[in-house]
Parts: structure tokens; sequence; C-alpha cells
């Protein structure tokens, strides 16, 4: 199955790649919302992301691998989910600012 991070080889071009908290990842419709764009739903967002709630709005954010911290903007870490999702072992969360979706 697929890689959260490049969804489309194992899910599709207008897909996302889910990770799970166990078993395999899924396959998920995509949007266009980019980073930090508001969603409602993750299918608002484009592939390779996540709709993140902080509490108040919901926004985009791009999966990374916990600990790897493989973000690509370096003012971002990869921070684990409330609910720690995983694909063959590996943690996956989001790369976020640490700032709420709307300032």
């Amino acid at each position: 199955m697929g890689d959260p991070e490049t969804p489309g080889p194992g899910c599709g071009p207008a897909e996302q790649c889910v990770p799970e908290p166990s078993g395999p990842p899924v396959c998920d419709a995509a949007g266009a919302g980019g980073p930090y764009d508001h969603c409602s739903t993750r299918a608002d967002c484009a592939p390779a992301s996540e709709c993140v709630s902080d509490g108040t709005d919901a926004c985009c954010m791009i999966w990374c691998q916990v600990g790897a911290n493989d973000c690509a903007n370096p003012s971002e870490t990869c921070t684990s989910l409330g609910t720690p999702l995983y694909v063959n072992g590996v943690e996956y969360g989001v790369c976020w600012d640490g700032y709420p979706c709307v300032i």
C-alpha cells in the first residue's frame, strides 16, 4: 500500500494515503487545499495532506514521519496527532509551525 507523503503510487493521483491507528493505510479522495488552507474534511486537502483541527478551526497540513522531522519548511516540526497513526510501524504526523490555523 501507499505512503502518506507520496500517495500517488499506492492510491492514485486524486487520492490520499491515510495512516490508521493499526492495520494498513486506506485511500481516500483528495481535494486541492494547500498547507494551512481551511478545510472541513480531509477531502478538502490535496494529496499528501490531512485536515487537522487546532481546537477552533481546521486546516490542511502536510503528512510527515514523526521522529524523522522531514518537513520541507524549516519553521515546521513533524507533530504527532492526538491518536497516533502508523504505516508499517512508522508513525505519521503533520508538519506544523505551532501557530493556530487562523491568527
